[in-house]
């Protein structure tokens, strides 16, 4: 996108993926994986795609945290935007919870599993 811009590159893509063809194709999911820079951009095209969900059955926000990308010191608004039942959904890629997603992986963010544990400590030690 620096070398053309968004405008060219962005019609390239719409191209490959037209806006009302992405019905089907969880574009924003692979976006929050492999290019959390541009979610913003992609989202305002394919705002459709936030419902959808993955090969894994996950739903945006849990993609998102998955991801890696969002920490609680640097996002701590999608952390605190998560409802109840998002905060005890377990992710259907990982069979987690998402204090373990956060307290998992390379980025394990010790401040978004406090959190996340707070809002709802029941989930310590039991599995429904």
């Amino acid at each position: 996108m620096n070398t053309f811009g968004n405008d060219v590159t962005f019609g390239a893509i719409e191209q490959c993926i037209p806006l009302d063809g992405a019905g089907q194709l969880p574009i924003l999911h692979r976006v929050v994986e492999h290019a959390p820079q541009y979610s913003n951009e992609f989202g305002m095209r394919y705002p459709s795609a936030m419902f959808l969900r993955d090969n894994n059955g996950r739903v945006l926000y849990q993609a998102e945290l998955a991801s890696g990308n969002r920490t609680f010191g640097q996002d701590s608004m999608f952390f605190l935007r998560m409802s109840d039942e998002q905060v005890r959904e377990i992710d259907p890629g990982t069979d987690l919870y998402p204090f373990m997603v956060a307290a998992s992986g390379e980025t394990s963010d010790l401040s978004a599993v406090y959190y996340l544990l707070r809002r709802n400590p029941c989930l310590v030690g039991t599995r429904i």
